[in-house]
């Protein structure tokens, strides 16, 4: 798919997935840009993703995903006094992620499954919020996240259960 607007707006999506025997994947691209509406309101998106699915045994599958967001924007927040833009205000972001999952089914009414996932993020940011005094900043996280969970079925309904963990 794919857009064109005004302010040199433009912005295309592109996936491609198949299935062939055991393996599946899906690999896709986003790009967004825009001048935008006003000074300094411009805006540019890129992001690419793989995904590969493997089934282990008849009721085991194993998946890794690839995940990579770069982004830079001007100032984008709308406020009421039109003049109050932050003309030399800009932000660049990179979000890198990867994850590993996994799902096992015990029998047709028990299920588990699991998810690990890294996840690394930059971001910059310049202002000049007063004439000659410049202000940089950046930080780098890096973020952990363990999820798994077992579902049975009942006839009437289901119990969920399962734990996590977060570290940043």
């Amino acid at each position: 798919s794919a857009v064109v607007g005004g302010d040199e707006t433009c912005g295309n999506d592109v996936v491609i997935s198949g299935l062939h025997e055991k393996l599946s994947y899906s690999l896709g691209q986003f790009h967004y840009e825009s001048e935008g509406y006003r000074e300094n309101n411009s805006q540019q998106h890129d992001l690419y993703n793989a995904l590969v699915q493997f089934r282990v045994a008849p009721m085991t599958n194993v998946q890794v995903e690839y995940r990579n967001l770069e982004s830079e924007k001007g100032d984008l927040l709308m406020r009421f006094d039109p003049s109050d833009i932050r003309r030399d205000f800009f932000e660049e972001n990179d979000v890198e992620t990867l994850r590993l999952g996994a799902r096992h089914s015990f029998s047709p009414r028990s299920h588990f499954i699991a998810s690990l996932m890294r996840q690394s993020l930059e971001i910059s940011q310049r202002d000049m919020p007063v004439p000659v005094v410049s202000t940089e900043s950046r930080r780098d996280d890096e973020s952990y996240i363990g999820e798994i969970q077992h579902v049975y079925q009942f006839r009437f309904g289901s119990v969920t259960s399962g734990a996590g963990y977060y570290e940043s």
